[in-house]
């Protein structure tokens, strides 16, 4: 795993457990005897908090998964000599078909305007 890798686990991690009893403590206070504005002010704070917890869970769901497929280090795969041989042969004769194009050079010429 890569240190970018690492250090954003390690910082979403941290950053749940500041949430947790951040959004218990919104929690509380909106159990409070709160007037109306200050009651939807509460209950806008807690969605906010809750889709940021939601959103950094399903981030680090995402990078974790990265992570169990060997995300950066190695994504080559084994395979049979013979299956590598195919795979270079291939190669060889694409780079071979490649080789017959070029960019087409631009048109020299000029434009000459004349009233009408």
């Amino acid at each position: 795993m890569t240190t970018v890798i690492a250090d954003q686990i390690a910082e979403l991690e941290a950053d749940l457990v500041r949430l947790a009893p951040l959004l218990e403590g919104l929690e509380d206070l909106a159990r409070l005897n709160l007037v109306p504005s200050a009651a939807s002010s509460v209950a806008d704070q807690i969605a906010r908090t809750k889709r940021l917890i939601e959103k950094e869970e399903s981030a680090l769901a995402a990078l974790e998964a990265l992570v169990s497929i060997g995300y950066p280090d190695d994504l080559r795969s084994e395979v049979t000599e013979a299956v590598l041989a195919d795979l270079q042969m291939n190669r060889d004769s694409v780079d071979e078909a490649f080789r017959l194009f070029r960019a087409s050079e631009a048109v020299a010429g000029s434009i000459r305007l004349v009233p009408a």
